[in-house]
């Protein structure tokens, strides 16, 4: 499921959690819009799902989960997290990374970036979709009037996932070690355990 924006004379596709595949590379043809990945590390991103489960919807296209699911001590859900949802999003990765190495022109930006200096991260994204630079008034009034617009958003604190503890985190490394000629650090997995 792809949203669409006309944006000028053009069509911007706006959608999250979107894995990379024949299909994607057929709509990013179509469109002809580069792609732009705004990545997190995946522990705190894991820590966010958990958070939007229980307080907005369960549902979710990462992992089958509903009201019932949600009544796991805070160990089993850590756990969950770790062994359902934390499998998607490294496939997810990985899927747009090998994409990126051999066949689409890939944007990445980090999370704290982008809501540290927006403004720096819309420059960018325009740089790379070919689009001029707005002017920064008109740049400084979009970010204004987005953030009062009270779009969803969690904490957007990082360092949260740090309560996954080493052996969770080995688990995670061996789902990333299963693509060994991906690099994973910019999602805050930075060492990989053989498979």
């Amino acid at each position: 499921a792809f949203g669409t924006l006309a944006l000028r004379d053009r069509a911007v596709v706006l959608q999250s959690h979107t894995r990379y595949s024949a299909v994607t590379r057929y709509f990013l043809g179509q469109i002809g819009t580069p792609p732009v990945l705004v990545v997190r590390n995946l522990y705190d991103s894991l820590i966010s799902l958990w958070d939007h489960m229980r307080d907005e919807d369960p549902a979710m296209p990462i992992a089958l989960v509903d009201r019932r699911d949600l009544g796991r001590d805070d160990a089993q859900m850590l756990d969950f997290l770790v062994d359902v949802a934390a499998a998607w999003y490294v496939q997810f990765f990985a899927g747009w990374m090998r994409a990126a190495a051999s066949e689409v022109d890939l944007l990445v930006l980090d999370y704290e970036t982008v809501t540290a200096d927006t403004a720096l991260a819309i420059e960018s994204v325009c740089r790379h979709v070919g689009d001029p630079t707005p002017p920064t008034p008109v740049m400084s009034r979009s970010i204004e009037d987005a953030r009062d617009a009270k779009p969803r958003f969690n904490q957007g604190k990082s360092g949260r996932g740090a309560r996954f503890g080493e052996e969770r985190l080995a688990r995670v490394e061996r789902l990333a070690a299963f693509y060994p000629d991906v690099d994973f650090s910019p999602i805050g997995i930075a060492r990989q355990a053989s498979t």
